[in-house]
């Protein structure tokens, strides 16, 4: 897969959203100063010579009236009224603007570049000075004297837009990147999801794009990963599947001369060994149903519940483990506490789980060791505890022990261990809703299993 030519650098989207910004900061200034020649226009707001103007325009009739009154002073003025020795006739100033006027009247003050200006028009009998303000005026006086300011108000009307023109734009760049963001999310929910068949498409973005094609690289990888990882999957599923099969002839073979031998006239001893063989090698051949029910895989483990005895169940369960340990020379420490009367389990699936702990149990304790069997029933919940007397589960056994195949260090692994025991024994304690408890017992260091399901 080739990137395409012509993507842009995020760099270069970037100075475009800029550019922009500047384009709609101009709009902006226009479409300003459109509202307020509007409110010129419809006289809503006076420009800032406004007062100046009036005052100008109220000169002749200040200078001819035989008394002045407040009536008679422009909007947006106030006024002081000298005689020609300066002293104060009439007023509405407050002290200072009042010191100022009389200053202005003498031609002592200097206005330095204030907005306040006062205008003078000389009397027969003194002086009229008005003062007023060079700013911009509301038409109304109860918004000029209650209100903000207008300079006050534009500037922020003049930030509300630039700030609604700013926010478009960004909104607008931003879709315009997600949009093509969108593709590289597409591609990691995708390859998240396990969907490794899909096409990957580009966002137009160079950044982006590498980014995909790093994406695109990855999803070749591991889909070609997990190919190979299936067809292993499938040759171990043949090996087991072939491995069945084979085992059919010997035990086949077991079981009929284990039957001539029953018609023979044997001792009470013989016969029970005769019995164990009979029995054990049905179980092999229960044993050899789930392995062909595992090679062809996906099919659940077959699950009936029914009520069972206990007490009879037990009892198998030791009579087996005793013929296991013997094999061994083990001792076998068999406990029970608190044991209910039935339970509602698969006796099959249950048995089956167990002895392939035990099995194991026993093939990993040394000649004349000690294998311990716990069963007890806590909390409604009914837990079968083995226990051997060998080297104990690694570290990384903890983690793996129940993976199928997984054979563990050489240390605790036999000739005739094909990693699927304790993987088998989760399955079914799953199925139950219970939980495989796997530690190092305290007591003896050897690997302790504990099968726990609710009852």
């Amino acid at each position: 897969m080739v990137i395409k030519e012509g993507a842009i650098t995020l760099k270069t989207v970037f100075l475009r959203y800029l550019l922009t910004l500047c384009f709609a900061f101009g709009l902006t200034l226009i479409f300003f100063a459109g509202i307020v020649a509007l409110c010129f226009q419809e006289e809503l707001l006076y420009p800032a010579n406004y007062s100046e103007t009036l005052a100008r325009q109220a000169k002749s009739v200040l200078e001819s009236a035989s008394i002045i009154t407040e009536d008679m002073i422009p909007a947006g003025s106030s006024y002081a009224i000298f005689n020609n020795n300066y002293d104060v006739l009439q007023s509405n100033l407050d002290s200072q603007d009042l010191i100022e006027a009389k200053e202005y009247a003498q031609g002592l003050y200097q206005n330095n570049g204030s907005i306040k200006n006062y205008y003078t028009i000389q009397r027969q009998d003194g002086v009229c000075v008005l003062q007023y303000y060079i700013s911009l005026r509301y038409n109304s006086e109860f918004l000029q004297r209650h209100f903000l300011s207008v300079q006050t108000l534009l500037i922020i009307m003049f930030l509300c837009i630039l700030i609604v023109a700013v926010f478009l734009t960004s909104t607008l760049y931003a879709q315009q990147l997600n949009k093509r963001l969108g593709v590289l999310i597409s591609a990691t929910n995708q390859i998240k999801s396990k969907d490794l068949d899909f096409e990957v498409s580009f966002s137009g973005i160079k950044e982006f794009d590498d980014v995909i094609y790093s994406l695109s690289e990855m999803k070749t990888e591991l889909k070609n990963s997990l190919e190979q990882q299936w067809n292993l999957e499938q040759v171990k599923k043949e090996q087991i599947s072939a491995l069945a099969h084979d085992l059919k002839t010997p035990l086949t073979i077991i079981k009929g001369n284990a039957e001539l031998l029953s018609d023979s006239t044997l001792d009470q001893g013989q016969q029970e060994y005769i019995e164990y063989i009979s029995k054990n090698a049905q179980q092999i051949e229960e044993y050899i149903k789930t392995l062909m029910e595992i090679s062809n895989s996906a099919k659940s483990l077959s699950f009936q519940v029914e009520r069972v005895d206990l007490s009879s169940f037990i009892e198998t369960i030791h009579d087996q483990i005793e013929a296991l340990a013997n094999t061994k020379g083990l001792k076998v420490e068999f406990v029970q506490n608190n044991i209910p009367t039935e339970v509602m389990i698969c006796h099959t699936l249950i048995h089956r789980a167990i002895m392939n702990i035990v099995s194991n149990a026993v093939v990993y304790s040394p000649y004349n060791g000690n294998l311990g069997f716990e069963i007890k029933s806590i909390d409604n919940k009914l837990s079968f505890i083995t226990t051997d007397s060998g080297k104990g589960f690694s570290s990384e056994d903890m983690k793996s022990a129940t993976k199928q195949f997984y054979m563990g260090d050489f240390s605790r692994t036999s000739n005739i261990h094909y990693g699927i025991g304790l993987y088998i024994a989760d399955s079914i304690v799953k199925l139950h809703g219970g939980r495989l408890h796997i530690v190092n017992s305290p007591l003896t260091g050897g690997a302790q299993v504990t099968l726990e399901i609710p009852i």
